[in-house]
């Protein structure tokens, strides 16, 4: 059975980062030429946030994830990383915002708390909701700072929610969520098929 990838959504993390030290650099470069009048300050400082700029975005660019729906399974790839979860194995799959996944995940980790699991417990299950997801669900920020995030252009595309047999859930970020369920539902029909032929 034919089989298809999805990239998930760039983060640029290392980008923004590298923008912002830019920033600083090139005006530290001007503040000390008016202080000094030599110019090989503001020139220096330019030349190294253009080199910072270009390795922090083929950084973000090689820091890729790919999420591939074939032969039963759902495969997710980072670098050398991978994950494959057979489609027996996943019970739903849905699209939700930003927003809903973060209060989801605040819920259950509330009633793991209430059932008397221990911090590591609930810290492992987290990273296990956010680790396939590029997407910054705003976790430990003030209110005012995730109504800033959900307000971003990003900020209102749908994540897929997938929840599994297991009872873990994870969180994707596909460019094309609705392709996603779609060739998670599609592979799953085929394969109970298969399985019913057989």
């Amino acid at each position: 059975m034919p089989g298809k990838r999805f990239r998930a959504r760039l983060r640029y993390a290392h980008t923004r980062i590298w923008l912002l030290t830019a920033l600083i650099l090139v005006l530290g470069g001007f503040a000390l030429y008016t202080v000094t009048t030599r110019s090989a300050f503001p020139q220096v400082a330019v030349g190294i946030a253009l080199v910072g700029l270009g390795i922090s975005s083929w950084m973000d660019r090689n820091d890729r994830m790919i999420y591939g729906v074939e032969g039963g399974q759902l495969t997710i790839r980072q670098g050398r990383v991978t994950e494959r979860i057979e489609l027996s194995a996943i019970q739903d799959a849905s699209l939700v915002d930003r927003r809903a996944a973060r209060d989801l995940l605040a819920e259950r980790m509330h009633a793991m708390e209430e059932q008397g699991l221990i911090q590591a417990e609930r810290d492992e299950f987290q990273r296990q909701f956010t680790r396939w997801c590029t997407v910054r669900l705003g976790l430990g920020t003030f209110k005012f700072g995730t109504d800033l995030q959900d307000g971003r252009p990003d900020g209102k595309h749908d994540l897929v929610l997938l929840r599994l047999r297991d009872g873990r859930s994870l969180v994707l970020s596909p460019i094309h969520n609705q392709d996603v369920i779609s060739a998670l539902n599609r592979n799953h029909v085929q394969d109970e098929e298969s399985r019913h032929r057989a």
